[in-house]
């Protein structure tokens, strides 16, 4: 029995059926091998991935600089929600998480937030401009007697999350809370209950500030404050 399949190689001549299975139709395709740049950034990939979780957190937490230059090199508006979102799980009394936070990317509006912030005009050359507002509100009404302080720390711990994501990001920023509060709160619609800690420029530096910062020998005591013997 025979079909149009079985009739095309029966009549095919021996080595016109060689030349139809040719073995560099099965052949394996040939490897390509990886550039110079390539090989150095599978080394340094592989270095980073090397590195313990712990090791990372060091490295940029004692990276991180605060900066007062800034590129206008445009920055990823994912980026700073990410930033924000994960910065809302800093440690909060009571979990009262009592701060809020503006996104200035309007130029104008940068540049009357620098004059307002005692001529801080560098603030806008940044792209974005984060503003933190802190409500004591809820933090006072649940704790009367310590729930400023709670208040503060809480919005404190927010804005260092928010310092130590923006760095490992490849971005910098500067804690900035010199500026006429009053002013500055009415001129973004802000409630006289409220209070602004701080105007955070985020964006690309264009320095890369040196500074001394004090040794842990200087700064810890053990068991007691003042005692330098362990």
């Amino acid at each position: 029995m025979t079909n149009r399949f079985t009739s095309f190689f029966s009549s095919k001549k021996e080595h016109e059926i060689d030349d139809y299975y040719s073995p560099d139709d099965y052949s394996e395709p040939q490897k390509v091998l990886p550039t110079e740049k390539e090989l150095k950034n599978l080394r340094k990939e592989n270095a980073l991935l090397k590195k313990s979780f712990f090791e990372q957190n060091l490295e940029s937490i004692k990276t991180r600089r605060s900066v007062r230059k800034y590129s206008t090199k445009e920055v990823d508006e994912k980026t700073i929600y990410d930033i924000i979102e994960a910065s809302l799980n800093a440690p909060a009394t009571g979990n009262i998480q009592n701060y809020r936070t503006i996104i200035v990317k309007d130029q104008k509006r940068k540049n009357e937030i620098g004059k307002i912030a005692l001529n801080q005009c560098w603030l806008s050359e940044a792209p974005y401009l984060l503003i933190i507002v802190r409500d004591d509100s809820k933090v006072i009404s649940m704790y009367p007697q310590d729930g400023m302080r709670y208040s503060i720390q809480n919005t404190a711990a927010y804005i260092q999350n928010i310092l130590s994501l923006v760095h490992a990001a490849g971005l910098s920023s500067c804690w900035v809370e010199a500026c006429q509060n009053d002013v500055l709160k009415e001129y973004l619609g802000i409630s006289g209950s409220l209070s602004i800690d701080a105007v955070l420029p985020v964006g690309y530096a264009l320095e890369k500030p040196h500074v001394e910062k004090e040794l842990i020998l200087d700064m810890v005591f053990f068991e007691t404050y003042g005692n330098r013997d362990k």
